[in-house]
């Protein structure tokens, strides 16, 4: 596993734009298809540098990422460091998919604290650069979150708001636990759970 550096954060941004350029939860956030590619770079970085610890690729070629949350680990925190980088990704992204995203946030963990409690280890996202699939690099960059929570004695917690990802992870073990639609839109989001 390749632990990301700082010189890694705009490949990896733009990996992750594309990988999560059709998704249906960040088509929620930036309906505009024409816009979408430079928000969700300047989002991904943005994420990136500011949770730069959690984030690992296979190798340093960057053929995937999996960003994730150690137990107790999983409240959003902003280093003050990042608040111009935060104004400048609101600037870039625009204040009503931040809105969006914010309100998404608040009601996905609100959601997560009534099916799963702490200590657990939670993946954030996890994408593999459409080059490089079907070649086992999903499974590269689970199998360490899911040894390391095995060796701790606790389960992982994900969500998706894409169908197809659930058999991926089924095939690791994980089990939908809950399904509902997100408010105000049509995405559906599931969230799956492995002890």
């Amino acid at each position: 596993m390749h632990h990301l550096l700082p010189r890694d954060v705009s490949p990896a941004a733009a990996l992750l734009a594309r990988a999560f350029f059709s998704d249906p939860l960040f088509g929620h956030f930036f309906p505009d298809p024409a816009a979408r590619l430079g928000q969700l770079e300047a989002l991904f970085a943005f994420r990136l540098r500011n949770e730069l610890d959690n984030a690992y690729a296979p190798t340093s070629a960057l053929e995937g990422l999996a960003l994730w949350q150690l137990p107790r680990g999983h409240k959003p925190r902003l280093n003050p460091a990042a608040l111009p980088r935060a104004l400048a990704l609101a600037l870039k992204a625009g204040w009503q998919p931040l809105q969006r995203m914010i309100h998404f946030q608040r009601w996905s963990m609100a959601l997560r604290d009534t099916l799963v409690r702490d200590p657990y280890v939670y993946l954030d996202m996890l994408a593999v650069a459409p080059a490089f699939q079907r070649q086992g690099f999903a499974r590269q960059l689970l199998m360490p979150i899911l040894k390391m929570a095995d060796d701790l004695g606790v389960p992982v917690y994900l969500e998706t708001q894409n169908r197809r990802n659930i058999d991926i992870y089924t095939h690791f073990g994980f089990s939908v636990v809950h399904r509902t639609r997100l408010p105000e839109a049509t995405v559906e989001h599931y969230c799956l759970y492995k002890r």
